[in-house]
């Protein structure tokens, strides 16, 4: 049993790893997170759209613009499973429960030096990827239809290559492919979340670094990174077509978000500061879809760990433990994820735009861990080693619970409401739907907000037919159908009241649906049966 475990060891804590990854990211998936967000119904309508059109876009302009990649993945998804919200939501659980993979593998490279160090480097990579697979904060991301949880994906991918790439230096055709890889994974990075535009900064630092040490011939280095970054545009060349074709669309996403655009950029900037630098361990994101009821990012325990990893590496007496060439990377890696987010100061702190920094934060968590784990065995006591096991299972299982048992009944906000309406309607086969839209918010798309396309993806079918409709309240007046059913967005009694008198012979049913509660008028000259 121990010769087994000797030679499959890390094969083993891969396979916990991805197991636990996969086994939360798709558990529920179908009813949590509840409703469907209008964000995720947009990309599912661009996904109907390609799959019906066969025009899969490097760039999907509706609703602020949107990169691609995501979305015509979401559209093989959807022509397999239909157009339901799993089918979005189970592309991001993939990615999501990948990802964790890829974190285990990145670690374990980076922090194996010498054959004393490999045991230290394996703990680290199996419990910063154990810990970062069952954090609220990537679980939550990995079960919703967002592009973002493409970012550390591709980014993890990357830096794993180039951690290849740099340890295979001397052999020039496989660092060669490693390099290759690099510039491959950035550039399909580039085509999935817009703040890994700056992650190439991320590797030219890498370089810069690397140049100054003198740790390769820097003339070699350079061509090879040469290599990448020539890879890496050919891979984002079509979307980099694009942009050269509709300038426009590279930069109205971020218009008014920037700190320096604000009235008063300095204090702005200083603000969104404080804000992430309390994030992790004093109060996180206070978006009900992106967190529960604004808690730090981490929970109290791996909080501290964090801090005991990002801080312990400063001190050489701590470091000495580790004597990985690397390690430098992931405080620059916490630099340049963070750095969108930072810029960005609308809605900080923002877990989402900071999504590329979860990897690095739980490198830490798991360093930390290390670092009490090495100080508390120089103890010696029977009892405390046990405590600090349970300690750090107990720790592990927080977040879960809380993602599975207490966000759910904090409602947050999916727009069940709308999902409600639109199941409601499709119970209707036979009639003509009408959906009065009277819910203002979100970005406006061919005349309506983006609050109808949670409808409009569910009702697709209806919605091609003819036999759905979307019209605002004060176009009442065109209803000429002899049968119909119709709701309102949101509950309004004075267009109730209209309709009660324009159809005094409509059935007024209140529904109450999947814990939404909203009013349908039937009217039904033909005495169709629904």
């Amino acid at each position: 049993m121990t010769e087994f475990w000797t030679k499959n060891k890390i094969v083993i804590l891969l396979f916990v790893v991805l197991f636990t990854a996969f086994f939360f990211r798709f558990w529920q998936l179908d009813s949590i997170p509840p409703g469907l967000y209008p964000d995720e119904a947009m990309n599912g309508v661009n996904a109907l759209e390609a799959i019906d059109n066969g025009q899969y876009k490097a760039f999907y302009p509706e609703n602020n613009g949107r990169e691609g990649l995501f979305i015509n993945i979401q559209a093989a998804s959807i022509a397999l499973l239909g157009n339901t919200p799993l089918a979005l939501r189970i592309v991001s659980a993939k990615f999501g429960a990948l990802t964790i993979g890829a974190v285990f593998l990145f670690l374990w490279l980076l922090l194996q030096n010498t054959s004393a160090n490999n045991a230290i480097a394996l703990r680290i990579a199996f419990i910063s990827s154990l810990f970062m697979s069952l954090s609220f904060w990537h679980l939550n991301f990995s079960r919703i239809g967002f592009r973002a949880i493409t970012m550390p994906f591709f980014l993890i991918l990357a830096l794993t290559f180039l951690i290849l790439a740099l340890r295979n230096f001397s052999k020039s055709r496989l660092s060669t492919f490693y390099f290759l890889s690099v510039g491959i994974f950035l550039g399909l990075g580039l085509h999935g979340y817009t703040p890994f535009r700056l992650m190439p900064l991320l590797f030219v630092a890498i370089f810069i670094i690397l140049a100054v040490k003198k740790t390769f011939p820097v003339k070699m280095l350079f061509w090879r990174f040469c290599l990448l970054a020539i890879t890496m545009t050919l891979v984002f060349s079509p979307l980099l077509l694009h942009f050269i074709k509709n300038p426009n669309d590279f930069s109205n996403r971020h218009n008014k978000i920037y700190f320096f655009q604000q009235e008063e950029p300095v204090k702005t900037l200083l603000k969104t500061l404080k804000d992430y630098a309390l994030m992790f361990n004093i109060k996180g994101d206070c978006n009900s879809r992106h967190n529960y009821i604004c808690n730090p990012q981490l929970n109290y325990v791996a909080g501290i760990f964090f801090l005991i990893g990002f801080i312990g590496l400063w001190f050489k007496k701590l470091r000495k433990s580790f004597d990985a060439r690397y390690l430098w990377i992931l405080y620059l890696g916490f630099f340049f994820t963070l750095l969108p987010a930072i810029l960005a100061s609308e809605g900080s702190p923002h877990a989402l735009r900071s999504i590329g920094t979860i990897p690095f934060v739980f490198a830490f968590v798991g360093i930390g861990i290390e670092i009490a784990y090495q100080k508390i065995k120089a103890v010696k006591s029977f009892l405390i080693i046990p405590f600090f096991v349970l300690l750090v299972i107990t720790t592990l299982l927080v977040d879960p619970y809380k993602y599975f048992a207490k966000w759910p009944k904090t409602n947050p906000d999916f727009s069940q409401n709308y999902l409600d309406e639109a199941l409601f309607l499709k119970q209707f086969p036979q009639y003509q739907k009408i959906i009065i839209v009277n819910a203002s918010t979100g970005v406006n798309t061919q005349g309506f907000p983006t609050t109808i396309m949670t409808s409009k993806y569910i009702l697709w079918q209806e919605f091609k037919s003819g036999a759905l409709a979307y019209i605002l309240p004060e176009e009442i007046s065109v209803i000429k159908e002899e049968n119909f059913v119709a709701i309102s967005m949101e509950e309004n009694q004075s267009l109730i009241e209209e309709l009660k008198n324009r159809f005094p012979e409509a059935k007024i049913l209140k529904q109450d649906f999947n814990g939404g509660e909203f009013t349908a008028f039937v009217f039904d000259k033909n005495n169709l049966e629904y």
